[in-house]
């Protein structure tokens, strides 16, 4: 397991990883579904685009999504044109206040991947780059 979540995936591995952990019940509503994966997709999608970035794991995307200032990361995955347009429908409940609904989201990818624990220097690692957009 641990070197799965170390390898580098492309933003559709990653959204068929995170498909495949979905239970069969029903699941919350059709915002938390749509939300979540297009959260996922964009995360994926940035760290994919260049070197400079993280690379794409799923280690250091559960620790993008467990970052303590979701505003912080959709800022910075709006930097990207194609991340953008994924994460637009949260940028704007977070504009609205929407607070709760937002951390619903990124508590319901917890859930899901809440197996996944980035060790201590995934955590740094995308936490010292997602700081430097806030800055």
């Amino acid at each position: 397991m641990n070197h799965l979540i170390t390898t580098p995936l492309t933003p559709t591995k990653v959204r068929s990883y995170f498909l495949a952990q979905l239970p069969a019940e029903e699941l919350p509503g059709i915002f938390f579904e749509v939300s979540s994966q297009s959260l996922l997709h964009s995360i994926a999608a940035y760290f994919s685009g260049t070197d400079s970035r993280p690379s794409c794991t799923l280690e250091n995307i559960v620790a993008t999504v467990r970052y303590p200032h979701i505003g912080h990361v959709l800022a910075m995955l709006s930097t990207d044109s194609e991340c953008a347009t994924w994460v637009h429908q949260l940028q704007t409940a977070l504009s609205r206040h929407a607070v709760l609904q937002v951390a619903a989201v990124t508590s319901f990818i917890d859930i899901i991947l809440g197996y996944i624990r980035p060790d201590e220097q995934a955590q740094q690692r995308v936490h010292s780059f997602i700081s430097a957009f806030a800055a």
